[in-house]
């Protein structure tokens, strides 16, 4: 019915917290800031040990992409297991991590890097 129409300017958004509900409500334009994140990660092959550098904002679809073969680089070379994954505010800080990691050109520097994130305190 006429309760279900949009008006200008507005876009239907399904809750999946509800205990946030009226906050976001609320918030209404930030909401895409509260919930859009950007992710640098490093997957690992399962078959071949090779390490895979990206930056996406759907961390889930995009490791699925690559396990399904819808990633020219990473087809038929899976499957393909998360290692790291860091998560920014902007796409631009997750892209300078990436770049960061794509220049080790060392896969053991690489991975000790990992490693020193996962365990700070090693």
């Amino acid at each position: 019915g006429s309760a279900s129409r949009l008006r200008s300017g507005e876009s239907k958004v399904r809750i999946l917290v509800p205990q946030y509900r009226k906050a976001i409500l609320r918030c209404g334009s930030i909401l895409t800031n509260l919930f859009l994140m950007f992710h640098t990660y490093v997957i690992q092959s399962t078959t071949s040990g090779i390490l895979y550098i990206g930056q996406t904002n759907n961390l889930h679809d995009r490791i699925h992409r690559h396990n399904t073969n819808r990633n020219k680089w990473t087809k038929n070379k899976g499957p393909w297991v998360l290692i790291f994954s860091l998560a920014f505010e902007s796409r631009a800080e997750a892209m300078a991590l990436e770049t960061k990691l794509k220049s080790f050109k060392n896969r053991e520097y690489l991975l000790v890097w990992i490693e020193q994130q996962n365990n700070p305190t090693a």
